[in-house]
């Protein structure tokens, strides 16, 4: 089963591998409380990149850019203002996917 995955971690960790998640689908999920969540050192980087990503996001102003820019092209003096908001989108897309 999944020669990609056994050409890349071995036959043996793939059946390991496997028969851990069905392990996982079978028994009961693990519950985590917000006070766990940011006392166990797995899950607090995660968190924390999660949360300063949010913050960033919307202190940047960005959301408010992509929400107002067709007016901010139309003010401009732009004769297509919806395919420069198009292809702002199409930067922000291409410019996520490289960084």
């Amino acid at each position: 089963p999944l020669p990609g995955l056994a050409r890349l971690v071995g036959a043996e960790s793939v059946e390991a591998g496997l028969e851990e998640l069905e392990a996982e689908l079978h028994g009961p999920a693990q519950r985590v409380g917000l006070i766990q969540l940011c006392r166990t050192p797995c899950y607090r980087q995660p968190l924390l990149v999660t949360l300063v990503l949010q913050l960033a996001q919307q202190l940047s102003g960005i959301n408010a850019i992509f929400y107002y820019s067709t007016a901010i092209f139309e003010e401009a003096g732009l004769a297509q203002p919806a395919y420069a908001t198009i292809g702002t989108g199409v930067i922000n897309v291409a410019a996520t996917a490289l960084s």
